[in-house]
């Protein structure tokens, strides 16, 4: 019976219920938001660590 319920729901009916785009900043907030260069390149070659570790 639950399966039944999961084959009618679609996956637009999920997106418009969980994403609500009024939420996202403006583009004049976005300019406001700090560099964040180095913490993208630690966390870059963190990523690429592991990879190379477990052969990913």
């Amino acid at each position: 019976m639950a399966d039944q319920k999961l084959e009618k729901i679609k996956p637009e009916d999920i997106w418009d219920y969980y994403i609500d785009d009024s939420k996202m900043p403006s583009p004049e907030e976005v300019e406001n938001f700090p560099d964040t260069k180095e913490l993208d390149k630690s966390y870059r070659e963190g990523v690429d660590k592991i990879f190379k570790e477990f052969g990913l």
